[in-house]
């Protein structure tokens, strides 16, 4: 039987990599992202991107829920499904990327998110799932935490941060997970670029807010 996490744990766990200044240290600037790393000492590094898209917070909001169209701008992203929906907050997604420098990697999350008409969170941590069995060709990594959040800024610009740690498993040395770790938050300047392609009134209506 599986067994999930703390909705509400999971949550405030987020919420302290997303607003806790003291966890991280800034590496850089490209391409407009601020990226950070976890001033926590961690086999696999912790990242933090933070950077500004230039289009409404609804219409930001509506191109990141759209599993199908991630590809769109993540190049990694090969396929992304929901196997079970718990609530109407919480669902277990299996998604599989381009390892590129490796093997290709799956995960089996636990996806937790919240709404408001200015906020978004999308939390996830890896789980044992039933419905989600191993692939075989493809190794099964692990996600200690991720999660996007949305800020709206005014009417027309929306702040996005992206933070996480993977751990790749596999035969993976550390360092070459924490290389692929480190280029994580620049998925923000590609849906940057992407969402520029797209006209407003085309873009999708986001789910209904939720309440928080």
């Amino acid at each position: 039987m599986t067994t999930y996490p703390d909705p509400e744990e999971l949550l405030a766990k987020g919420l302290s990599w997303f607003e806790d200044e003291s966890r991280w240290k800034k590496v850089k600037t490209q391409d407009g992202v601020d990226i950070y790393e976890g001033t926590e000492k961690s086999k696999f590094r912790q990242f933090r991107g933070v950077g500004v898209i230039d289009r409404p917070f609804k219409q930001v909001l509506a191109v990141t829920e759209d599993a199908e169209g991630r590809k769109n701008w993540n190049d990694k992203v090969i396929s992304m499904e929901a196997v079970e929906k718990i609530d109407d907050h919480s669902v277990i997604i299996h998604a599989t990327f381009n390892g590129s420098p490796v093997s290709n990697r799956d995960f089996c999350c636990y996806v937790i998110t919240r709404h408001t008409d200015t906020d978004s969170l999308e939390v996830e941590t890896s789980i044992v799932h039933e419905k989600c069995p191993e692939v075989k060709g493809v190794v099964r990594a692990h996600a200690v935490i991720t999660g996007t959040r949305l800020q709206a800024i005014d009417e027309n610009h929306t702040r996005m941060i992206y933070m996480g740690q993977i751990d790749l498993a596999g035969m993976v040395p550390a360092f070459v997970a924490n290389f692929v770790n480190q280029g994580q938050p620049m998925v923000i300047a590609r849906l940057r670029e992407y969402i520029k392609t797209l006209p407003e009134e085309k873009t999708p209506e986001p789910a209904p807010a939720a309440d928080s």
